[in-house]
């Protein structure tokens, strides 16, 4: 699982340190109050901490970025598929 990349790489996003409420349920919008632009860094985060991960814009759906649990399980789909 890709959880605690994905929470450092929202830390980063949200230049915030306080991550410790941060967790699998959290939800992206509703909870952090992400938007377009900010699912956009957060993107460009993870393509670069997590090795061959190469996300597709036209692949992504709402569902893939609801949740942090939910984005760790499409990364790992992504990378499963690319490794294939």
């Amino acid at each position: 699982m890709h959880t605690p990349t994905i929470i450092e790489a929202i830390g980063l996003v949200l230049e915030s340190s306080n991550l410790s409420e941060l967790n699998a349920q959290t939800h992206l919008e509703r909870d952090l109050g992400f938007e377009s632009g900010l699912y956009i860094e957060l993107i460009m985060y993870l393509e670069e901490q997590i090795e061959d991960l190469v996300l597709d814009p036209a692949t992504l759906e709402f569902q893939h970025f609801e949740t942090v649990g939910s984005l760790s399980k499409f990364i790992e789909l992504q990378l499963a598929g690319r490794a294939a």
